[in-house]
């Protein structure tokens, strides 16, 4: 394509192109004439399915009520082409004070919706995705609420693989939590899972992450008039206030959170760490390796230029070296920044970072736009100026080549479920993070070692927000005799957008429980021993029937399981052998029994293997009679 020279203003300011890892494209956004909106929200997201990243932006004043229609841009840069405002015709005539918008699959069809927060007194706005990114407004998917918000989180808080809502809210300052039913119909779980919270002092930017990495979405909000806030999840969608553990920070617009030092848990990038400044800095989680969830405010960690008043905090791997490095956008002077990663968590100031234009910058997105292998910026401009959106290309970033990464797969020890689904999650990280958006998708790799051979499986994994993806595995067909001491291998094989690919280690899941099981040869007895519970720390209860009446009998333990006939009728189905303990007991007049045997609630019980059989004596015939087998592997 041909560019136009940029004003002498500009190029003032601006060393030459090719020296900016992220170069300036004037007039490359769309929609900008003749009056340009005013931008406080902006992504990278695919919404018509054809595999490149568009752009979607929520437009609306700060401090006004005037509406602004909001708008998609529709990229055709891998064709050859460039960017195409396509708002009304994919959006409808959406014309709101729009402050943020989010991307998700909301309703689990595949294709990514829409939500819009909005700035006045009116409800957030909910646009489902046609699959062809054509969308329609659903205000009837979500509670009639008005909530002037800032911020949008987006993911899986309640692990039942759809995407839940929060909402910060300036109203109040009590941020609201909608839980989804599914099918992208939302309700109002504030009152369930942010009971008791304290309200936030201006509340701006919020998101869903893995602060504590037990695999599950924790709540953290960024607040002008006060602390930053962190509420850990139970694993159920509901909260607790953990915020006296994060270090004050002054007036924050933005914090990004994201593993900053590849150590495996999640760390923090402020805007305003210092408090009553515009200082930036890093915080340190010391969950790795100290075991303790803590932080340590490091604001010596981000050198060079800094201080000034900025909204807006990205991360992405420039130089493809394999950590991330951070994008300031910056509401004045000296320009947007790119603060270069040591791989530790120090950054510094990378003054050929960008084109040296002062615009007022309140969003940011990350990503490969043109489809050359390397990230591209774009900002969002609002507040003071001509408010012109701009695309910045990485002519001179490196060419993404490394994989993503698994760095954490949930090691599910045991499922009670003979037939699924094997549930379990990833949290997988790569070149681009921002506001839990990684734009990888994972499958998870799987057999099922049963006792009628191997078989394989896979599945896509649900991307459930916060660098976290979901895997439910189900029995691919088969597999006959899922039962207790069957073993299923799993994996994660995660890839990015450009292709770069890896695998995980694998981990191992037993399916635990109780189960009958009789004789390869006719059953010559009417002794049934049916079996519930076998946990550890509760109750394995054995519901005998069909003995002789009023007749005594052993219960007998083993380590192993035979199948030897015995004279004259039944089967012994255990292993005299590995005889572990025995139990006498008593039918009743009806020839029936409930044994109830208490499990300890020690740990290392757990997957403990054991075979059960009860033998009668029929004191009228005096002949032993065996019932069925019971093996129990013992659940968590």
């Amino acid at each position: 394509m041909r560019f136009r020279f940029p004003s002498l203003a500009v190029a003032l300011l601006a060393p030459p192109a090719l020296a900016q890892t992220f170069s300036l494209q004037v007039g490359a956004v769309p929609g900008q004439t003749p009056s340009a909106p005013y931008t406080e929200g902006t992504i990278f997201v695919d919404v018509e399915g054809d595999g490149d990243l568009d752009v979607v932006c929520a437009n609306g004043a700060w401090g006004s009520s005037t509406p602004y229609q909001q708008q998609v841009f529709i990229n055709n840069y891998p064709t050859g082409g460039v960017l195409v405002d396509e708002s009304v015709a994919r959006l409808g005539v959406l014309s709101i004070v729009g402050s943020q918008v989010v991307a998700a699959d909301l309703d689990n069809d595949g294709d990514q919706d829409l939500v819009f927060s909005v700035r006045t007194s009116q409800a957030p706005r909910l646009l489902l995705n046609n699959g062809s990114g054509v969308f329609t407004n659903t205000p009837g998917n979500l509670p009639v609420t008005a909530i002037p918000s800032w911020g949008i989180a987006v993911g899986d808080v309640d692990n039942d693989e759809d995407i839940d809502l929060a909402f910060s809210n300036v109203a109040t300052g009590v941020a609201r939590l909608y839980l989804n039913s599914g099918s992208a119909v939302f309700t109002d779980a504030t009152s369930t899972g942010f009971a008791g919270l304290p309200a936030a002092g201006d509340p701006q930017d919020c998101t869903f992450v893995d602060v504590d990495r037990d695999l599950d979405l924790d709540y953290v909000a960024t607040n002008r008039g006060g602390n930053n806030q962190l509420f850990l999840n139970n694993g159920a969608g509901v909260f607790s206030n953990s915020s006296a553990l994060l270090p004050a920070d002054g007036s924050a617009y933005e914090t990004e959170w994201a593993d900053c030092d590849n150590d495996g848990d999640i760390d923090a990038f402020y805007q305003s760490l210092s408090p009553g400044s515009f200082t930036e800095g890093y915080v340190r989680n010391n969950l790795v390796p100290n075991g303790t969830l803590t932080f340590t405010a490091l604001p010596g960690n981000v050198t060079g230029t800094n201080g000034f008043d900025d909204n807006e905090i990205s991360f992405v791997d420039h130089d493809n070296d394999g950590d991330l490095d951070a994008i300031v956008g910056s509401l004045g002077a000296p320009q947007e920044r790119l603060y270069l990663n040591n791989g530790a968590g120090v950054f510094s100031y990378v003054a050929t970072g960008f084109t040296g234009v002062t615009d007022s910058t309140l969003d940011v997105a990350v990503g490969d736009l043109n489809g050359d292998g390397k990230p591209d910026v774009y900002t969002g401009q609002g507040e003071s100026g001509a408010f012109t959106d701009r695309l910045y290309l990485g002519n001179t970033a490196a060419v993404d080549t490394l994989a993503p990464v698994a760095s954490q797969l949930q090691a599910v020890l045991a499922s009670p479920s003979t037939a699924g689904p094997w549930v379990f999650r990833a949290a997988i990280r790569d070149g681009v993070y921002d506001d839990g958006v990684t734009h990888v998708s994972a499958v998870a790799n799987y057999t099922i070692n049963a006792p009628n051979g191997a078989f394989p499986g896979s599945v896509a994994m649900k991307d459930v927000g916060g660098g976290l993806h979901r895997a439910s595995m189900t029995n691919p067909g088969g597999a006959a005799a899922v039962g207790p001491g069957t073993t299923i291998d799993y994996s994660v094989t995660a890839t990015d957008r450009e292709g770069n690919s890896a695998a995980s280690a694998t981990s191992t899941l037993t399916v635990c429980g109780v189960e009958a099981y009789d004789s390869a040869n006719p059953l010559l007895t009417s002794i049934s021993t049916v079996p519930t519970g076998g946990s550890v720390g509760g109750n394995l209860t054995l519901t005998t029937s069909g003995a002789p009446l009023s007749s005594p009998g052993i219960l007998f333990f083993s380590l192993g399981a035979l199948d030897v006939p015995l004279s004259p009728t039944g089967a012994a189905l255990i292993d005299p052998t590995l005889l572990a303990a025995w139990l006498n007991f008593s039918t009743d007049p009806a020839g029936g029994n409930v044994t109830v045997i208490p499990i300890p609630p020690n740990p290392a019980f757990a997957l403990a293997t054991v075979y059960l059989q009860e033998f009668v004596v029929d004191l009228g015939t005096m002949v032993v009679e065996a019932a069925n087998g019971v093996k129990v592997v013992l659940c968590p």
